[in-house]
């Protein structure tokens, strides 16, 4: 597969041999301290391996060396940037949800005014998989390193881009244990796009949710742990939920919702509107609780 050269610049988010670095991830089984810490080397850069520590001491640290350049998890690099952080000219995101929860995002916007914001997908068996290449959305394969396909979870059988299904990938030049036809268990919406930065295959809404526990309902496939795609960035909203299938009035079928946190009618249409549109199905009622006792995500009272 012939790919287009990538301009170094580009590839590299601009990151240059001036630049001092910081990667605020684990350096243990979680492979993304490890990885950050290797391709910012591997660009010139000095790299300060500091790990998700102390949010004083790592300011303290950055100040000290002029660290321009970052890399850790959205939510732990706020609180150091409201523990008196300067804001970087980069920042690598990555660990939890981030352009896909609008909340979080815009809060790092925020915090980061003028800072060049990179999203990153990865697996542990696969690093690395996709990255944002802003201002394009989605977040982008990398396909000249892997092939990405996305595929129905109970046949194996390819679905059309933009269907859900599961993400399956395979390594294109790893020569240390590659990985072929790998399926990761991740649940994603596929896109072809015009070259970005040389790569056309898309992940728009990164990964919504997981296959393991999927149900049928009404004749759709219902993935219970993509709800948690719904409920990010609707304010007030803790972001625990319970969903209960039971049988309906005339044979059919009825999915209730329940969510902790606070709002009146308009946050729960905006919870139904996004639940079907996620799902492909509509919630017959939607609650929304103070507090959630614990206990499974889904529960299914139909029987048999």
């Amino acid at each position: 597969m012939n790919t287009p050269e990538v301009p170094e610049t580009v590839g590299a988010c601009g990151i240059t041999a001036g630049d001092v670095g910081a990667v605020f991830f684990g350096y243990h089984l979680f492979v993304a301290g490890l990885y950050y810490q290797s391709q910012m080397e591997a660009h010139g850069v000095a790299c300060i391996p500091i790990g998700p520590g102390e949010a004083e001491r790592t300011v303290e640290i950055c100040a000290r060396h002029g660290v321009t350049v970052i890399a850790g998890n959205p939510s732990f690099s706020l609180r150091l940037i409201e523990a008196g952080l300067a804001p970087p000219r980069v920042f690598f995101a990555g660990g939890e949800a981030f352009t896909a929860n609008p909340t979080l995002y815009r809060a790092v916007q925020a915090a980061m005014p003028g800072t060049l914001l990179i999203d990153a997908y990865s697996l542990s068996e696969v690093l690395p998989v996709a990255r944002t290449f802003p201002p394009a959305a989605g977040v982008h394969v990398l396909d000249e390193l892997v092939h990405a396909e996305v595929v129905d979870p109970e046949t194996g059988a390819h679905v059309p881009d933009g269907e859900r299904g599961e993400l399956v990938l395979t390594h294109l030049v790893k020569q240390a244990q590659p990985l072929v036809r790998y399926r990761t268990g991740d649940l994603t919406i596929r896109e072809t796009t015009e070259p970005v930065c040389g790569r056309i295959v898309c992940l728009p809404l990164v990964v919504f949710g997981r296959t393991d526990e999927m149900v049928k309902v009404k004749g759709v496939k219902l993935y219970p742990s993509e709800v948690r795609s719904v409920l990010l960035g609707i304010a007030g909203l803790a972001g625990k939920y319970r969903i209960t299938i039971s049988a309906g009035p005339g044979g059919g079928e009825r999915i209730a919702l329940v969510v902790e946190g606070r709002g009146g009618g308009e946050v729960i249409e905006a919870i139904s509107r996004r639940f079907k549109s996620q799902t492909l199905v509509s919630a017959d009622e939607i609650e929304i609780v103070a507090s959630l006792d614990d206990g499974p995500v889904l529960v299914d009272e139909r029987g048999g």
